[in-house]
């Protein structure tokens, strides 16, 4: 249940397979350059998974909020945004001062995937403004 190589982190693993000789293979470290770039594919996609499970989550509950809130128009998008900047902000904080040893691409995850949440949250803040301001 701790997830990170014996640490408390939570969700994300290490991208890092295991050695040669069944060990694991170094973040980083002169002696064994040949092995920094290990790549274990499970824990690449869940930590994919991870991620892209926070970004819908977090855009229903941002879309929710905001179409309770009564905002429309270019403030629900606006809204939509610091939402999914709640999200990078998450990921780097979950992966600590060096993301890379847990996703092949950093850049990908932490910025790659904002419009993924954009239906969630547009349906949730149409269906949350017209139950509450319209029906309501």
């Amino acid at each position: 249940a701790t997830g990170i190589a014996g640490s408390s982190r939570g969700l994300l693993h290490r991208r890092m397979g295991k050695g040669a000789a069944g060990r694991r293979a170094p973040a980083s470290s002169s002696d064994a350059k040949s092995l920094t770039n290990v790549y274990a594919p499970d824990k690449i996609a869940y930590n994919t998974q991870a991620v892209e499970y926070v970004r819908t989550f977090l855009s229903i509950v941002g879309g929710t909020a905001t179409g309770i809130a009564g905002y429309t128009g270019l403030m629900g998008l606006l809204c939509f945004f610091l939402t999914n900047l709640l999200a990078s902000m998450w990921v780097a904080y979950k992966a600590g001062p060096s993301p890379s040893p847990y996703f092949q691409s950093v850049r990908g995850e932490v910025l790659g995937g904002m419009m993924g949440g954009f239906g969630s949250f547009v349906l949730f803040w149409t269906m949350s403004n017209n139950f509450v301001h319209i029906y309501g």
